[in-house]
């Protein structure tokens, strides 16, 4: 099986963001939604993430690993859709420190080693369980972590899924509804 390029939005202009909050578990997570037609090996993703600082500070702190998950509904652009199931963890993490602070952001890859893939949706989420937003002497907020985005036609993005620790039954991915 060869390596194939899922999607790529890297070299378009960026036009917006998510950010990655820190919930009251203290874990942050985002990703997005995306459909394999055929089967595929994953063994490097590479994302395009800014940080930015708030009150005198340089931005947030800690660690981000990429993460692969399977799909709750198994339906392509479902809002209703989140990340469920582990399938792979990156074998590096970055820390906040290296991404870049200006609005164009840094491509940061996260390695996967060769992960096979089956045709199927999927969902690609950044992780942290250790991002400082805020600073603990003065209580004051740091900045934040922005995922850049870009208008991209590609036909094989979905809807977003984020980490929701005020869910019933307990703390997980949530839907893009829960979200709204």
């Amino acid at each position: 099986m060869s390596e194939t390029t899922i999607f790529d939005n890297l070299n378009k202009e960026v036009n917006g963001s998510d950010n990655l909050w820190v919930q009251e578990d203290g874990n942050t997570g985002l990703g997005v939604q995306f459909r394999l037609f055929s089967a595929a090996v994953v063994s490097r993703v590479r994302v395009r993430l800014s940080r930015e600082g708030w009150n005198g500070f340089s931005g947030p702190t800690g660690h981000i690993s990429g993460r692969i998950y399977g799909s709750h509904t198994n339906q392509f652009r479902d809002e209703n859709d989140y990340a469920d199931g582990l399938v792979a963890q990156s074998a590096n993490d970055v820390t906040c420190e290296e991404i870049w602070s200006n609005e164009e952001g840094a491509i940061v890859e996260f390695i996967f080693g060769g992960v096979e893939l089956a045709a199927g949706i999927y969902f690609l989420c950044l992780w942290s369980s250790d991002m400082i937003f805020e600073d603990p002497e003065t209580q004051n907020q740091m900045g934040v972590i922005r995922w850049q985005g870009t208008d991209s036609a590609v036909s094989n993005v979905g809807y977003v899924t984020f980490w929701f620790s005020g869910a019933e039954g307990g703390a997980r991915w949530g839907s893009y509804r829960e979200w709204d």
